[in-house]
C-alpha cells in the first residue's frame, strides 16, 4: 500500500491568500493534487488543513474530502511542515502500515 500525506495547514502569509483553493483545471489545486496522487496508485491521502479558525480553511478541508482524501485537522500550535507531517502520520499509524509514504506539499 502507498499512501500520501499533503501538509497542507499553512498560513498562507507569503501569497497572502489559500493558495490550495485557488481554481485550476476546472477545479482547485488541492483535488487536482488529490487526483493525481490517486491516480498514482496513493490510497489513503491525507491532507492536514489548518485550523478552522484560519481563512479558507473549511474550503480546503471541503475540497479535499469531496476529492477523496482523509482530512486531519492541525491545531492552532502548529507552526511549521514537520508538524504537519508528523499529524498526517500519526493517523497513518493507526491503520495498516503502507510500505511507501509519499510527502507531497499541496503546493
Amino acid at each position: 500500500m502507498i499512501a500520501a500525506v499533503v501538509p497542507a495547514a499553512g498560513r498562507s502569509e507569503r501569497m497572502g491568500r489559500p493558495k490550495l483553493i485557488l481554481p485550476l483545471g476546472g477545479g482547485t489545486v488541492i483535488a487536482r493534487v488529490i487526483r493525481a496522487l490517486r491516480e498514482g496508485g496513493a490510497e489513503p491521502i491525507v491532507v492536514v488543513a489548518p485550523p478552522v479558525d484560519f481563512d479558507g480553511a473549511k474550503i480546503l478541508a471541503d475540497e479535499a474530502t469531496r476529492a477523496g482524501a482523509v482530512v486531519v485537522v492541525a491545531d492552532s500550535a502548529t507552526a511549521d511542515m514537520r508538524a504537519s507531517v508528523e499529524l498526517g502520520l500519526e493517523w497513518l499509524r493507526r491503520g495498516p502500515a503502507p510500505s511507501t509514504v509519499l510527502l507531497a506539499p499541496g503546493d
